[in-house]
């Protein structure tokens, strides 16, 4: 599980993760562990000793829960330092050849020192491993049964060791059975004692008896050898490693899954459970399934009960709203928890015209060549293949909408298969999303495992192979490309967002040019892709992009394609970091189109790192991805002439779980980049309406190849705003406005009508009321031509100096329609009621404050407009709101209201006020503070007065502040936190010499 496992704290945390709430290692919890989990971990375990339960003494013993307690007590009965059952596996020929595991290190039962605990195994290196194996034959078990291995472990002095738990199935002849073997993390207690797990799965009929190997591990018997023989590995000398309490249980086998593909269900499909439940101790077992959503809270739940044996069942949750679930199933016996295991789904929008592929097929009429372009614009970035994944990947990438992936090849699947063997395990997959017009790209991020153990490389070193010995690729490269690359022109060397291509300096070019050479030998006009690091220069990508090169040639290739000079770097897969602001996809993407190579069609995938659920929670988390997706697509989707189109990209929005029924469970991106997808294609970002400050509303418009009956949007969301700060009332349009949030979840936004606070005998006037949250929402059905009208509607310049003095700004506007409009618009505040039946404001004068237009379709005009400030007005916002008549076309709307920002201040002046309490005997007084700063180029003379009720004016004289300065200004007032209370204080700062000046008030609390 990544990333979503916070959201189970409340309702199944211990679910997941196991363990013991008060971090106590209980001995009646080891058969209460959860059967799902992850197979290697550890975790704290008190000093105190277990009291295990044994189970029925009429029962055998692989029949009972607990199957067996090792806890090396055995004073009493063994006379040896060799706990019974078990011998020491060190290197001892002829009888045992295992270099690396002295005979000298030997493991003893020793007195832990702790009476509580007793005595246990401890492990002492004098250089070399160490390991204590259990006789085979000792722990009989049931074939196709499950088992959870535990032991208490605590190192001591160890630098470069570790302690590790081993486990393994045996067949009736005492044999290994190949594969059922299981390893433990592994541990640096630190003194500490902890409890390791591991789990073994019975899938093989032989199963007779269980081995377990308790070890202490130099590196040489743990980690990857880069230089072979020649390999100097460091060592502890002086390191210890105590075992305790080594417990065998049975695990009841548990699946649960959706009968969906993938655990991925459409909107037009109903959500259904799968569970299996299947127990060997012949216990009575109570079985309680629960569904919960992204907020870790309860939507439904369903129990039963069995007499023991095995249970297969089917159940559909009542689900109302599309989104990302985790269901968790718990099996209890005799009111304990003896397993669990969960399983993730999403409930998603159904496949559209927009998102559903096209089946590629002999016939190609009808195919829509610009819906594919479209969609290939969208893509999942897969880092790593696991095999259980290329049988699924077709339906996940079919259900998720999108029309670009790309593929890791060699990955840890290929080891131990030959080249043709792998490649039969590939086809199915790739033909299925070739057949779905995908577009494919091979990626090479790492070394096929034959090269890494004979060469002894870097397995991610694909790059440099190409550079030193490309050659060496060919026996695994050219079967794929002899297969595919007539239909796959993309391939990339490296991971997406790798560094691996700017560590290679001046090689990179000689890279890239041997490896478009083999490429090109097989597949006609290959793109030669690398991984990028965003926060990089491009400079070496141009170097290597612009070059011309011959890479060196083996004989065999002397006369092929290969040999001719080629093109560099073709394209880039750049990662956009979850630390990276979002608002600066626009400046990477420009910064790439003009690094020189855009016109000769340079692709970019921009991958989109999803935002860490850990730091903010699965609900805020996606909130805040679904905004990066939104302004990384406004940044992306404008493509200049003579570029290709880039395509934004995320990684594989599911995990592959390992599980008893090992299968892929996605990720809330998923159903959040699901729908992006469906809200994003076929649109493109064409203005900003600034109704709300904090508020961010994005207009999107169809694209001219969009679909039939494609519309456009509106999308909507603050900037970290309380809710009830982020409500607007707008009219729309006439159409039906339907409101959708992240994960597709749909609803009707119905305009309502409103009668004007200020002209109460004024008609009613519809509006649509929009609450905008963290979350975009995107409102389809919008009239986008009038949403364009009001976003272009504005003052200009926006800024309003604050002085005395007139003012000439300039009202625009401009008609987006394709036909004429008319109409009028009349500035309603500032300088109009207050209140109803109260006179204007005339502290303002403004001219003109109403004025009729009519305009061509595309035509702009700009309206003088003359502006005298109240002397009272405060510096800061001040929307002007205006109301409008409006014509378009034949389409008359109703009478609408539109504010529009405007800054009242100086750029040559900033004040700032704060206020606290000033403790005195006779109750507190309040110290005003006003911070005043000199933006401008010239010393400034100041004038600065402070206003509060009550009390008489406050005047102090700055007398020369020079510029890039800052002052501070204090104006105490006796006993004013209790006068002033609920009241605002005012201070105006004055250029003595201009008519400038800042109004400013602040209330005391």
């Amino acid at each position: 599980m990544r990333r979503f496992c916070p959201i189970l704290i409340v309702g199944a945390a211990f679910v997941v993760a196991g363990g013991w709430p008060d971090g106590v290692a209980r001995a009646q919890d080891f058969d209460e562990e959860p059967d799902e989990r992850p197979s290697e971990r550890f975790e704290p375990a008190a000093a105190e000793r277990p009291q295990l339960p044994l189970g029925l003494a009429s029962r055998p013993g692989a029949a009972n829960r607990l199957v067996r307690l090792f806890d090396f007590d055995e004073r009493a009965t063994n006379p040896t330092d060799l706990p019974e059952a078990w011998f020491r596996a060190q290197h001892d020929p002829p009888h045992r050849e295992r270099p690396g595991f002295p005979i000298y290190n030997l493991a003893r039962l020793t007195p832990t020192g702790d009476e509580a605990r007793g005595d246990a195994v401890l492990m002492r290196t004098r250089g070399g491993s160490a390991a204590l194996r259990l006789r085979p034959g000792v722990i009989p078990v049931f074939p196709n049964a499950d088992y959870r291995i535990s032991a208490l472990v605590r190192t001591e002095a160890l630098d470069h060791a570790r302690a590790r738990l081993a486990a393994r199935f045996l067949d009736a002849d005492n044999t290994p059975i190949p594969g059922s073997e299981a390893r433990s993390v592994l541990v640096d207690s630190r003194g500490e004692w902890s409890r390791v797990y591991i789990d073994l799965r019975g899938d093989d009929e032989g199963a007779a008896f269980i081995q377990i190997d308790l070890e202490l591990l130099q590196p040489a018997q743990f980690a990857r050898s880069l230089l072979g023989p020649r390999e100097i590995w460091p060592q502890d000398y002086d390191g210890a490693a105590w075992f305790d309490d080594v417990a065998v249980v049975q695990l009841p086998r548990i699946e649960l899954a959706t009968t969906s593909p993938g655990n991925v269900v459409t909107s037009d499909e109903t959500p259904e459970l799968t569970l299996l439940v299947r127990d060997l101790t012949g216990e009575a077992l109570a079985i309680a399934v629960r569904v919960l959503d992204i907020d870790g809270v309860e939507i439904d739940r369903w129990s039963t009960r069995i007499a023991g044996g095995r249970a297969a069942t089917s159940w559909q949750p009542r689900l109302e709203r599309l989104g990302w679930y985790r269901a968790v199933v718990e099996v209890e016996a005799g009111g304990r928890r003896v397993g669990s295991s969960y399983c993730d789904f999403v409930w998603t929008p159904a496949p559209s015209p927009v998102t559903a592929p096209r089946r590629r097929t002999r016939d190609l009429a009808g195919v829509d060549a610009n819906a594919e372009r479209e969609r290939n614009r969208f893509g999942v970035d897969l880092a790593e293949l696991p095999e259980g994944v290329i049988a699924e990947l077709p339906m996940l990438t079919r259900r998720l909408g999108v029309g670009s992936v790309l593929l890791p090849v060699w990955g840890g699947w290929a080891e131990g298969r030959t080249v043709a063997e792998q490649l039969a395990l590939l086809e199915p997959m790739l033909e299925s999303l070739l057949g779905d017009w995908l577009n494919v790209t091979i990626a090479l991020t790492r070394l096929p495992p034959p090269i890494i153990e004979r060469q002894r490389v870097e397995p991610e070193g694909v790059l440099r192979q190409f550079a030193d010995d490309g050659a060496a690729l060919t026996p695994y490269l050219d079967p794929l490309l002899d297969r595919y690359g007539q239909r796959i022109g993309r391939w990339q060397i490296g991971r997406s967002g790798s560094a691996r291509a700017d560590a290679m300096g001046g090689d990179l070019a000689r890279a890239v040019a041997e490896a478009h050479a083999r490429l090109a030998a097989l597949v006609p006009g290959p793109t030669v892709s690398i991984g990028w690091p965003a926060e990089l220069s491009l400079d070496p990508f141009t170097r290597a992009r612009n070059t011309r090169q011959t890479p060196p040639t083996s004989p065999a290739r002397e006369h092929s394609p290969a040999a001719t000079p080629t093109a560099g770097v073709g394209a880039v897969s750049m990662v956009w970091p979850d630390a990276f602001p979002a608002q600066g996809v626009g400046d990477a993407v420009a910064r790439f189109r003009e690094s020189g190579v855009t016109g000769e069609r340079a692709e970019l995938t921009l991958v989109l790192e999803p935002t860490d659920a850990d730091q903010l929670g699965p609900r805020r988390a996606a909130a805040t991805f679904a905004q990066r997706i939104i302004q990384a697509w406004k940044a992306v989707a404008p493509t200049p002439p003579g570029a290709p189109p880039a395509r934004l990209a995320i990684p594989a929005p599911w995990a592959w779980v390992e599980a008893r029924r090992p299968q892929p469970m996605p990720t809330p991106e998923y159903a959040l980049w699901r729908n992006m997808v469906e809200r994003l294609a076929y649109r493109r970002v064409v203005g900003e309406l600034p109704l709300v400050p904090g508020v961010e509303c994005w207009i999107l418009a169809p694209t001219p190849n969009a679909p039939l009956g494609r519309g456009g949007a509106l999308v909507v969301w603050t900037n970290h705003l309380p809710a009830d700060n982020a409500a607007f009332e707008l009219f729309l349009g006439h159409a039906d406005v339907r409101a959708y949030d992240i994960f597709g979840n749909a609803r009707d936004l119905r305009p309502r009508m409103i009668t004007e606070a200020d002209e109460p005998d004024l008609p009613p006037r519809p509006v649509h009321l929009v609450q905008a949250t963290a979350e975009p929402l995107f409102l389809e059905g919008v009239d986008v031509p009038l949403l364009r009208f009001l976003a272009g509607f504005r003052l200009e310049p926006p800024l309003l100096p604050a002085a005395s003095e007139l003012h000439q700004r300039d009202i625009v506007l401009s008609n987006p329609w394709p036909a004429p409009m008319s109409g009028s618009w009349s500035l309603i505040q500032p300088g109009g009621r207050p209140a109803p039946n109260r006179p204007p404001d005339r502290s303002w004068d403004v001219n003109p404050r109403r004025m009729g237009f009519a305009l061509a379709p595309g035509e702009d005009a700009s309206v003088p407009m003359t502006i005298v400030l109240s002397p009272a007005q405060e510096a800061g916002p001040l929307p002007f709101t205006f109301e409008f008549d409006l014509l378009a076309g034949s389409v008359q709307y109703p009478r609408m209201r539109l504010d529009v920002p405007v800054e009242v201040g100086l750029d040559t002046l900033e004040l700032l006020l704060s206020y606290r309490p000033i403790p005195t005997q006779v109750g507190p007084d309040v110290l005003v503070e006003a911070t005043v700063t000199n933006l401008g180029d010239e010393p400034a003379v100041l004038e600065v007065v402070a206003f509060a009720p009550g009390f008489p004016q406050q005047r102090a004289t700055i007398p020369d502040l020079p510029p890039g300065e800052r002052t501070v200004v204090r104006f105490q007032y006796p006993g004013g936190a209790a006068t002033l209370r609920g009241q605002r204080v005012a201070v105006r700062v004055s250029d003595l010499d201009s008519n400038a000046r800042l109004n400013k008030s602040i209330p005391v609390h």
